[in-house]
């Protein structure tokens, strides 16, 4: 169950190998160690990361394999990433999944979709963006649009599905825009 998880562990796409060890280990380096500074170091180097449209990459690689690209296919691939980075420098970091607020009116494609991370910091769970930081209105925004959260776990693959204030685990995962719209369904019928 979710409230099990200390959102240090593993996922199937958020593995510590040594290629993210070294990455983590480099930018603590920079930031003397500390956690403020860890995570704006973190920020700036998925900020300095590439992006590219490649469809066929979506939600199939792990943090070593996009570190080792140089480039993200967008907010999942950067996610990914900063909860590998962020959990083994020993902070706290939850998958975000969430919907356009506006764009769940309508469910069509393309999807309207964000992935943010959650990090527990000084004793408060805070929403962050990966190339922009941490929240300080602690709310889901990017670009001002405003996003309604859907889910929360380890990574895609290990996502529970928010149901009202509760999550439900969901075996499947969100590997795929099919299983994204359906999920989006779900949300927009708790949002109505």
């Amino acid at each position: 169950m979710l409230e099990e998880l200390t959102f240090l562990e593993e996922g199937k796409f958020t593995q510590r190998d040594e290629v993210v060890k070294k990455k983590a280990r480099e930018l603590a380096d920079i930031a003397q160690g500390e956690e403020p500074k860890i995570l704006h170091e973190i920020s700036k180097y998925l900020f300095r990361i590439a992006q590219e449209v490649r469809p066929n990459l979506f939600r199939k690689r792990t943090a070593s394999q996009i570190i080792l690209s140089g480039c993200t296919t967008g907010s999942t691939d950067k996610v990914i990433v900063f909860l590998a980075l962020a959990r083994e420098n020993g902070i706290p970091s939850a998958y975000i999944e969430a919907f356009e607020k506006y764009w769940l009116q309508e469910l069509r494609f393309p999807i309207q979709g964000h992935v943010f991370a959650q990090i527990l910091f000084a004793d408060q769970w805070r929403i962050v963006e990966p190339t922009r930081g941490v929240s300080r209105e602690n709310e889901y925004r990017f670009n001002d649009r405003t996003y309604i959260e859907a889910g929360k776990g380890i990574d895609f693959s290990q996502l529970y599905v928010k149901q009202g204030e509760v999550y439900a685990p969901n075996p499947e995962g969100f590997a795929n825009k099919q299983a994204l719209m359906d999920l989006a369904r779900r949300i927009k019928c708790q949002n109505k």
